[in-house]
């Protein structure tokens, strides 16, 4: 049994997570994350482990590419949450109607982790990253912004924040606003230069 006072312990199990995940082993890797977020929901690692997933899949939503196993997989891990009120599944739960595309579900379960834990800095993350499955792109720009005056180190968000003026552009593209989608494009590349 591993005792989850130490933070060594938190770590080594941080990182199983990760691995188990990037070996699409869901039901292993949530629940490692779970014990971890039960442990400490601001442990940075298990953070880092979600940005990982997001970043993995956001690339099959963008290509509109289905994958059905990885679908069949999740659904008895969404099951085992579905009873628990916690911080920790009401996040994994967000997580896992993101990898399905449901950005509906995902909002109701982040309002449910803002009420118990209003002051996590992760958080902005977690709404730009909804916001932009749901191409509310200046929606997004603003919570990653927001998260990044606390967390300027992580990469990711800087790479999302580039990535929503890039697709925000193309939709201005699509609707005959060439000025406004270079101007959107143009503020992309400033960010893109300065990280």
């Amino acid at each position: 049994n591993i005792h989850y006072s130490e933070e060594k312990s938190a770590l080594v199990i941080s990182m199983l997570a990760f691995c188990y995940i990037h070996l699409k082993n869901y039901d292993k890797g949530f629940a490692n994350l779970y014990k971890i977020l039960e442990f400490n929901p601001k442990f940075e690692l298990a953070h880092r482990t979600i940005f990982y997933i997001f970043d993995k899949t956001i690339m099959l939503h963008e290509k509109k590419y289905e994958d059905r196993e990885t679908a069949e997989a999740l659904k008895p891990i969404i099951k085992t949450f579905q009873d628990d009120d916690s911080f920790a599944s009401n996040l994994l739960l967000a997580v896992l109607c993101w990898m399905e595309k449901n950005h509906d579900e995902m909002f109701l379960h982040l309002k449910k982790v803002e009420k118990l834990t209003p002051d996590n800095t992760y958080l902005p993350y977690y709404f730009a990253e909804c916001h932009r499955l749901r191409r509310e792109f200046d929606e997004a720009i603003r919570d990653f912004g927001l998260f990044l005056e606390s967390k300027p180190e992580v990469k990711n968000a800087y790479t999302s924040t580039v990535e929503c003026f890039y697709e925000k552009s193309f939709d201005l593209l699509r609707q005959g606003k060439y000025e406004d989608a270079k101007l959107c494009l143009d503020n992309g590349i400033d960010i893109a230069k300065n990280f």
